[in-house]
């Protein structure tokens, strides 16, 4: 399996890495368990850093670094020759049409090289910490995708006190990257990760959903949020602002159709699977008023059972 982990800058998500790696060696996560050629059962994750794969491949000399010097010119090295990371970034956080140019380049060259080290993996299990997971496509090739998303004065602080930059910078490379939204869109698991809760337990929550059938749905999105687990429908986001608070656990009604029977029970066993893994009686869900045409109607003072 393929696990892809991604998130803003100062969400959280290489520690969130660490953090699964670290319990699947200790045999805490028994889904990454397999066996050896002694029979004996080994816990063995591969974890690809794609920002360390970017500074390997960055250093003077190779074609990747004579790319980015060819693009953004002698006025980034420093002294000794080596790439000013802290001046290429506020390049790149400050002017879009260099950092997609960047973003080419590191598409071209060390997608490649990630893609590679998956090919030559020989684990059960790869997970892959990358910011632009989903930017680069690198998604596709993966059998999850966790996005880890926090509060923007949570990682601007952290984004602070990680880098020595001051708060003007911070938020001008928060502002330069996805929204909350394009990541809970494009993942089948969600971490919000304030600071403000068990993160451990967190992360172990990760197994229950790798080892549940939701995750495997397209439609559906679960959220961990301290906690509680939150689920979306992803198609409901589209119309996140005006029905912010109607996402339901209810199947719909789809009208009377051709299709209505298979669309049903396919809602129906996915709604009975998101009751199971969130340990909810499916008789107590309660969902608004819904007309055929999938027009979501003012939700009633007299909601009912379903």
């Amino acid at each position: 399996m393929i696990i892809g982990i991604t998130g803003n800058s100062g969400s959280g998500k290489t520690l969130i890495c660490r953090e699964l790696v670290e319990m699947a060696k200790k045999g805490s996560v028994p889904f990454f368990a397999k066996r050896n050629e002694m029979g004996q059962i080994t816990f063995d994750p591969v974890l690809i850093d794609a920002d360390k794969i970017v500074k390997e491949m960055s250093i003077q000399g190779t074609i990747y670094f004579k790319e980015i010097v060819k693009e953004f010119g002698e006025d980034i090295l420093l002294e000794n020759g080596e790439i000013d990371k802290e001046k290429l970034a506020n390049i790149i956080f400050t002017n879009t049409e260099k950092r997609e140019s960047l973003n080419l380049l590191t598409f071209k060259y060390v997608v490649d090289e990630i893609k590679r080290k998956v090919n030559l993996s020989k684990s059960k299990t790869v997970i892959i910490d990358a910011p632009l997971l989903i930017e680069s496509e690198l998604n596709k090739i993966c059998d999850v995708v966790i996005s880890v998303i926090a509060d923007e004065n949570v990682k601007i602080e952290r984004i602070c006190k990680r880098d020595n930059i001051d708060e003007n910078l911070a938020r001008a490379r928060i502002k330069s990257q996805p929204k909350d939204n394009f990541y809970i869109k494009n993942s089948n698991y969600v971490i919000v990760n304030n600071g403000n809760s068990n993160l451990k337990k967190q992360v172990n929550s990760i197994k229950e959903i790798l080892e549940s059938e939701i995750i495997k749905s397209k439609e559906i999105v679960v959220i961990q949020d301290r906690d509680v687990k939150i689920l979306k429908f992803k198609k409901l986001l589209e119309y996140g602002d005006i029905l912010e608070h109607a996402f339901t656990l209810k199947p719909l009604n789809f009208g009377s159709n051709d299709t209505y029977k298979e669309i049903k029970e396919k809602a129906d066993n996915n709604y009975k699977s998101v009751c199971e893994l969130l340990e909810l009686n499916s008789k107590n869900i309660i969902r608004p008023y819904q007309t055929h045409t999938n027009n979501i109607k003012e939700v009633s003072k007299e909601t009912r059972n379903f």
